[in-house]
């Protein structure tokens, strides 16, 4: 049901892969009960959950549109991916790349989307800086906004997105899309039962959690852990997941980008019995978004899937509609 509320919760509907994916829903399914869990805004993978894509027809978007009015639902942001390691033999030329983006713009726009997911060419193979210059124009004709996403072990603060804010103070239509995993505090229960099952030492485990209490992270971590340890080869694949490049960052560093923030990603792996994250600290995430005077929606992106589907069957469900309840409490609506 659409509301007037400044602050609306929305939902990615990669948060129903698991379901999607072995046919337990289908893409109506999903909106439908994400309809039923009081969600307004949807986000959407085309690549994942649109079966025509890239070739989407007119009847196709007919059917889409009319299950955002059939669900009382609107439809928010599209997830794409401008990456240029396609092919074994050569690169994606910035011409193509540019090429994929008209495409994804343009769905959005015949979508009734207002927002293009992009993420940051930390490493050289997505969204550049240069490759943004040249979006941009056609972001602007269209009237769609570029979501930067800010996900670990990207942050808030990092030098290397500087030359993006650059872009992002000249146009309104390159914006900042902030995914909770950045400020991660502890390593997620799921993700520790998963190594374990697959050999990992408690002892292992427990040094790991020791140093993200006490923000310990990056590469000294990891060299530390060998030392003391010796890891095992599924060892050492844990501590470079979960500390080669990532950083503890405080959520109250979200007002300095205030102006640039359009879109969230209320990420989690995890929500318990009792409505809590404990590897996330939402109380403290939703009163700084709240004192930021922020206006727009916060999807929520569930990925604890991918880390219990070895040993039983995930309930992604039953997540969606604890992380709902737990975003609910704390807007109040």
């Amino acid at each position: 049901m659409l509301t007037n509320n400044d602050i609306k919760r929305g939902i990615s509907l990669y948060s129903f892969q698991e379901s999607y994916f072995f046919k337990r829903l289908d893409l109506e399914d999903c909106i439908a009960a994400a309809a039923d869990m009081g969600v307004e805004g949807i986000e959407i993978i085309p690549d994942q959950m649109i079966y025509e894509f890239p070739n989407v027809s007119d009847d196709f978007i007919d059917k889409w549109h009319g299950m955002m009015e059939r669900y009382g639902v609107r439809p928010v942001c599209i997830d794409d991916f401008v990456e240029s390691n396609l092919y074994k033999h050569r690169k994606v030329s910035i011409d193509e790349q540019v090429e994929r983006f008209i495409r994804a713009v343009k769905l959005a726009k015949r979508l009734g989307c207002f927002l293009v997911r992009e993420q940051f060419a930390l490493g050289g193979e997505l969204m550049t800086p240069e490759l943004l210059e040249k979006c941009l124009p056609h972001a602007e004709k269209h009237g769609i906004i570029i979501g930067m996403e800010v996900h670990a072990p990207n942050y808030l603060g990092n030098p290397e997105i500087e030359p993006y804010m650059k872009i992002m103070e000249k146009s309104p239509y390159v914006a900042l899309v902030v995914d909770f995993s950045i400020f991660m505090h502890t390593i997620p229960d799921v993700i520790n039962q998963y190594y374990m099952r697959h050999g990992a030492r408690q002892e292992v485990i427990d040094f790991a959690l020791e140093c993200y209490k006490n923000k310990m992270l990056g590469k000294d971590v990891i060299e530390e852990a060998h030392k003391k340890f010796k890891l095992l080869p599924i060892e050492e694949r844990y501590f470079k997941e979960q500390f080669r490049f990532n950083r503890y960052i405080e959520p109250e560093i979200m007002k300095d980008y205030a102006p640039f923030i359009k879109h969230f990603h209320a990420k989690t792996f995890g929500v318990n019995e009792n409505l809590v994250d404990e590897a996330i600290d939402y109380p403290r995430i939703f009163k700084v978004i709240k004192e930021m005077g922020y206006k727009g929606y916060i999807s929520g992106e569930n990925e604890g899937n991918r880390y219990v589907h070895d040993a039983f069957e995930y309930d992604d469900i039953e997540q969606a509609i604890r992380h709902q309840k737990l975003m609910e409490n704390l807007l109040g609506y």
